[in-house]
């Protein structure tokens, strides 16, 4: 199932603040969105399938999960939703992939939302009093939002650091779930959990690590995310990480198309010779863009599933 995007309001008006967030992030006219209200809000999600299911509920449809991203593994079912409303903080520990999640369970009535450990799929949201709006996009919540506050503090570390620190934003009151980090919302109060911390985790004794280990393991967690019934593409650059992971995919015999970004005016366009050099040598598909500016143009014109 492919997911675009979420969004979700606690607010009272829920069907027009959800009908203005959806109209936000919809950035291609192919997008099916589906919502669900109820009591005190509402979920709205985005898919590109209209035959895939945007939001998915348990049996009795007292809860519903709606989900950005890609998950390993599970199937994204009613057992899925069961297994993941019982034991919320276990099943994410177990969680392999890169994502986000917003889950409503109408019988206890409360709003749990999630990001993967690493923070690679973002979600943000913003208090006001005992409600919470939240979407995939910050320019959703800002439609519905009646003041759009910069927050100074932020765009000074934007311009001092090159970006945000913490789960700021730009915008105050607005802010994004820290990798790991899980929020639970019920009855106008939240309580925020992390069920991953990189920071406790134990390093590894260096006569433990070896450079084979560390290839395999890449190699191995560039081939879950890749399915081999899919069209796959590489953005590639002249540096190593993107050819670490075309390397990863010609291992598992997978035979990427491959995009590369000019940058003409950045050493005379040199990344964008050398990742075409590299394409060429392997006999690969390749693509000369100009840069744009806009990285989400590359979903618009893509294959499924893109690694970067």
């Amino acid at each position: 199932m492919k997911i675009c995007g979420f969004v979700g309001t606690e607010f009272p008006d829920r069907k027009e603040r959800l009908r203005v967030m959806v109209a936000a992030m919809r950035h291609a006219s192919d997008l099916v969105d589906r919502s669900f209200c109820f009591l005190d809000g509402g979920l709205a999600s985005l898919g590109r399938s209209p035959h895939a299911p945007c939001l998915i509920w348990n049996g009795d449809r007292s809860v519903c999960l709606a989900l950005s991203g890609h998950v390993t593994g599970p199937d994204l079912d009613e057992a899925f939703v069961n297994t993941l409303r019982q034991s919320p903080l276990e099943t994410l520990r177990q969680l392999d992939g890169s994502y986000a999640f917003a889950m409503y369970d109408r019988t206890a009535r409360s709003l749990v939302l999630a990001a993967d450990r690493f923070g690679f799929v973002p979600l943000y949201y913003c208090h006001r009093g005992d409600s919470i709006v939240f979407a995939s996009e910050v320019k959703a919540i800002l439609h519905v939002l009646h003041s759009r506050k910069l927050d100074w503090d932020s765009v000074a570390d934007f311009f001092y650091v090159g970006h945000m620190l913490g789960n700021r934003t730009l915008f105050h009151d607005v802010h994004v779930l820290d990798p790991g980090e899980m929020i639970i919302h019920r009855r106008g109060e939240s309580r925020h959990e992390r069920y991953c911390d990189f920071t406790q985790i134990e390093p590894l004794p260096r006569e433990k690590v070896s450079t084979q280990q560390v290839a395999s393991l890449f190699t191995r967690a560039v081939q879950k995310r890749a399915r081999k019934d899919m069209r796959h593409t590489v953005l590639l650059s002249g540096g190593m990480d993107s050819r670490l992971v075309l390397g990863a995919l010609k291992a598992a015999r997978i035979t990427p198309e491959t995009i590369t970004l000019e940058h003409a005016d950045e050493y005379e366009g040199a990344d964008g010779r050398l990742g075409c050099q590299v394409a060429e040598s392997l006999g690969l598909i390749s693509e000369l863009r100009p840069t744009r500016g806009q990285p989400r143009y590359l979903h618009r014109k893509t294959s499924s599933s893109c690694f970067y």
